[in-house]
């Protein structure tokens, strides 16, 4: 049993919980907005990692993490506008740690050392600024996950990171501003 609870820990070790850092009373219906305007984006203090390959590995992951929410909202039914003044409902993504890892650390070191890690801050406001939701998530990558591979490279771990955060947006949206209990 306590070797079940290690190896447990072990894994869920590299998850990001998603949490709501603006609550409301009652659920959101997202589906009363038509049109959306949307913004992925670094802050000044977004963390990167050492070198310009992370520089890179973390613009191209805002990238892919812009063009994915762009899809996705599409897919679920809203209009994507370029103005957030003409936008029913403005979500706002700030992304402020994007770090690639280390491929050596995961494999020699593992339990962590050099994971890979993608955290955001989502806002969700109407026409006038007023914030309606907002909530912190991300994707962390430690090579120890089942259903990626411990030999994925930046590229494989970028779209898991990109995805992975798009999906809790959406999954945020389709709950009314909440997260499912597990």
């Amino acid at each position: 049993m306590r070797r079940v609870l290690i190896i447990a820990a072990l894994v869920l070790s590299g998850c990001v919980t998603p949490t709501v850092t603006k609550k409301t009373t009652e659920s959101i219906n997202f589906s009363q907005f038509k049109t959306v305007s949307y913004r992925v984006h670094a802050s000044p203090t977004t963390e990167y990692g050492d070198d310009e390959e992370a520089h890179k590995y973390g613009a191209d992951t805002i990238s892919l993490f812009d063009s994915l929410l762009s899809s996705r909202l599409t897919r679920m039914g809203y209009r994507i506008v370029p103005q957030p003044e003409s936008a029913d409902l403005n979500v706002d993504v700030t992304v402020n740690t994007v770090k690639p890892g280390s491929r050596a650390a995961r494999m020699w070191i593992g339990f962590g050392a050099g994971r890979a890690v993608t955290l955001f801050d989502a806002s969700f406001t109407n026409p006038q600024g007023g914030v309606v939701a907002s909530f912190e998530g991300g994707r962390s990558y430690t090579g120890m996950e089942l259903n990626v591979s411990p030999w994925a490279g930046k590229s494989d771990i970028s779209a898991s990171a990109a995805t992975r955060c798009v999906d809790q947006i959406e999954t945020f949206m389709v709950n009314g501003g909440s997260f499912p209990k597990k």
